[in-house]
Formats: structure tokens, C-alpha cells, sequence
């Protein structure tokens, strides 16, 4: 399994509008192949990371044409940067 991870930096106190932002977009990666979910995580110094978690690395890279549009639409929300994106082989799964 591998996963990505982008990274969006701005104000603080905007968990609610990062939500927002991100949630009607989730219906366009249900049915996509290899796509095994997703996490966003919002911290109150607003920071937040957009994690996708893909069967192989193939699906991680065909799956990325959504990961810009999630990008822009939390630098918005968060009036902030995008920081990097990163790819990761996940060593430990569990929910």
C-alpha cells in the first residue's frame, strides 16, 4: 500500500472550512482503482495534510489528477501555501 501526502500551511481556527472544502469532492475518488481512502488532518496552527492511501504505487500516480484540485480548494479554505507533496510505501495499516 502506499499513500500521499499534501501538505497545505495557513491560518489556524479553519477546521470547519477545510472540511467544507474538501468533503464534495469525495464522491469523484469512491469507485477509483486502487483508491483505499483518505484522511485529513487539520491542526489549529493551520496546518493541515490531505493523506490518500492507494493499493500501488501505479494507482497512487494514476490517481493524482484529483490531488491538485483538493490542494487548491484547502489553500483557499485555509487562505494559506500548499507545502510539499510526498509518496509513501506504508509499512503499518490498521482500523
Amino acid at each position: 500500500m502506499f499513500a500521499r501526502v499534501d501538505t497545505v500551511v495557513g491560518r489556524g481556527g479553519k477546521l470547519e472550512e477545510a472540511k467544507a472544502a474538501v468533503e464534495p469532492l469525495l464522491e469523484g475518488f469512491v469507485g477509483v482503482e486502487g483508491f483505499e481512502g483518505c484522511f485529513l488532518l487539520v491542526g489549529q496552527s493551520g496546518k493541515a495534510l490531505w493523506v490518500t492511501l492507494w493499493d500501488t504505487e501505479e494507482d497512487l500516480v494514476q490517481g493524482a489528477w484529483g490531488m491538485s484540485a483538493i490542494r487548491d480548494r484547502l489553500m483557499g479554505a485555509l487562505s494559506g501555501n500548499a507545502g510539499p507533496s510526498e509518496r509513501f510505501e506504508v509499512a503499518v495499516h490498521a482500523l
